[in-house]
């Protein structure tokens, strides 16, 4: 749990007690409240203090009291918390997925325009992307971070190799590699 830092309200029944008491009373008060992580904004709009002049008792109340936790006349109210979000977690492909691509990838990057060469490990590496992609559940963006590589370098690969439809859009580019030009 985490204290919730914004628009934070001092219950009533204590604005009355911090409005009622005597100045140190009231100093003190406020001392505790604010080491208690009650900001110095609900405090100050609590007794019509501005947040500085709570911030200048709290300074001269801690040099008063030396460090020494203060004493407290009666149990004081927690500020409100709300639950912590937990860490997002993102899926990754497998070890050996992961490692076999990055061990293809500057092979396949090799390919250009109707060469043979290098088709082989540039059809496996692609192969795997959609494997990662669609077997194994990890984003395309994940991917690419991964690789080191643009969400639309794989995009452009997986579209090319037949994996994926383009989204939109009438480019050449995004057709399909013609079956000559393949290695099977």
């Amino acid at each position: 749990m985490s204290v919730i830092k914004h628009r934070q309200v001092l219950p009533s029944w204590l604005a009355a007690q911090l409005l009622g008491s005597s100045k140190f009373d009231r100093d003190l008060l406020i001392f505790q409240l604010v080491e208690l992580g009650w900001t110095q904004t609900a405090v100050g709009d609590a007794i019509s203090m501005s947040r500085e002049g709570v911030r200048q008792v709290h300074k001269k109340m801690s040099g008063v009291l030396g460090g020494s936790p203060a004493p407290s006349h009666a149990p004081l109210p927690l500020p409100p918390e709300r639950p912590v979000k937990p860490k997002k977690t993102y899926t990754v492909p497998s070890d050996s997925t992961l490692d076999r691509l990055r061990l293809l990838m500057p092979i396949a990057q090799k390919v250009r325009g109707k060469g043979k060469s290098y088709r082989k490990e540039a059809e496996e590496f692609t192969a795997l992307l959609n494997h990662a992609h669609k077997i194994e559940g990890v984003s395309i963006a994940r991917l690419s971070k991964l690789l080191g590589v643009t969400h639309g370098a794989i995009r452009f690969r997986l579209c090319r190799y037949g994996y994926l439809k383009p989204v939109s859009g009438k480019s050449m580019v995004f057709n399909p590699i013609s079956l000559e030009n393949r290695f099977s």
